[in-house]
């Protein structure tokens, strides 16, 4: 193989079937090869296994967009467009500034001139509001993890460390209490537009897991004890099918095993219920978590929901691949909310409700795969037994 880099780049064809093609070094002819599907968050990653598969040579001069492009490649492969889409708007950012910079150039001066440069930057969505120090950090961050990785991948001969300084992501305490929640379920309960919100609330309330965790959740990753059916055997009775009255050869009714799940005269419902959410990727752990206590949630488990596909959330009969955000913006609006309604704010919420309850750190901890130096970090402060530690401490 020659050392001519090669650039790979996707394309649509006129069928709508997405193809990888390049400029072959040695002939100088355009080659081509199909990705074999017309979903483009697919396509992407046949585009990431052609460009990490072991046949591109690094550029002569390796810059920092070339090593932002190989981890954002690598990103493709491994992770979903949840995570993904929201990261090529910083690796835009980062390339735009210091795409042309050599490798062997940089130093900690360009990370320096970069958060000046971020500072002067507005964000797309947020009108004239420029970029917070946290967005700025988190794109620090991906620039340093980019760096880690040509290391690793050889792509440079040694790993250029980098000091992210000065910065502080602003920590947001948002949750919801016990009226908002119920003026925000109110909003989305007997609405049929609203359907995939509403159990998107109540998942994310009950469990507090993340959002991905959330809609790639499956109906047979839930499970319930008594909603179990069996078949007594039965005599057979003749029927009428086509005025011909016949004898079936086997008849049998269905009958439930157990306890009914939910008692709606009582309130009650089965113990032994929970959500199983994998083993989740890397770092994001999952839990399982038990849901049996939860009259509101258990009912729209069981009577609720499309079962036609297999996500426990959809809307219009296909999953949520990237998240409710404008959907939950609105109902946090004419909710009156005085912060944003997003779907870590739920997560929030969850916490602090067990916090505030009395939960011990390390029974939150089991339930959320949340660190307890983590809970103890941003949720001390809702612990009830504060209170009563202070008690008339500072009584005059």
């Amino acid at each position: 193989m020659g050392r001519d880099f090669i650039k790979y780049r996707k394309r649509r064809r006129t069928d709508g079937i997405w193809e990888i093609v390049w400029d072959d070094p040695k002939t100088g002819r355009v080659k081509r090869q199909t990705c074999k599907t017309r979903d483009e968050h697919e396509a992407d990653r046949k585009l990431a296994e052609k460009v990490l598969s072991g046949d591109v040579v690094p550029p002569a001069a390796v810059t920092i967009g070339y090593i932002l492009d190989r981890y954002f490649q690598h990103l493709k492969r491994r992770k979903g467009a949840a995570t993904v889409v929201p990261m090529s708007s910083k690796v835009d950012r980062l390339k735009g500034y210091l795409g042309n910079r050599k490798w062997e150039d940089f130093g900690q001066a360009d990370v320096e001139n970069y958060i000046d440069h971020a500072k002067c930057l507005t964000r797309w969505d947020r009108g004239n509001d420029r970029l917070s120090d946290g967005t700025i950090k988190k794109d620090l961050q991906i620039l340093r993890a980019a760096l880690r990785h040509g290391h690793l991948m050889k792509v440079v001969p040694t790993e250029t460390r980098i000091e992210i300084r000065n910065l502080v992501s602003q920590i947001r305490s948002d949750w919801l209490d016990d009226d908002q929640m119920r003026k925000v379920l109110a909003l989305c309960e007997d609405n049929d537009e609203r359907e995939h919100i509403y159990a998107f609330l109540l998942l994310a309330l009950a469990t507090g897991a993340r959002k991905e965790a959330i809609f790639q959740l499956r109906w047979d990753q839930i499970y319930v004890p008594g909603g179990d059916f069996e078949y007594l055997p039965m005599v057979p009775q003749p029927v009428e099918q086509d005025g011909i009255v016949v004898m079936p050869k086997k008849a049998a009714r269905k009958v439930r095993k157990g306890p009914p799940p939910l008692d709606f005269q009582t309130g009650t419902v089965v113990s032994g219920a929970y959500i199983d959410f994998g083993t989740g990727h890397g770092n994001k752990r999952r839990p399982q978590i038990p849901i049996g206590q939860n009259q509101r949630l258990m009912s729209y488990i069981l009577f609720g929901g499309d079962r036609s596909q297999p996500y426990v959330i959809s809307f219009n009969g296909k999953p949520i691949k990237t998240g409710l955000k404008k959907g939950l913006e609105a109902v946090g609006v004419e909710a009156g909310l005085p912060f944003k309604l997003t779907h870590h704010v739920l997560k929030k919420t969850c916490i602090t409700w067990m916090v505030r309850k009395g939960i011990p750190f390390e029974t939150i901890e089991r339930l959320t795969n949340t660190t307890v130096d983590t809970l103890k970090r941003h949720y001390s402060q809702h612990s009830p037994d504060l209170e009563e530690a202070l008690g008339d401490t500072f009584a005059i």
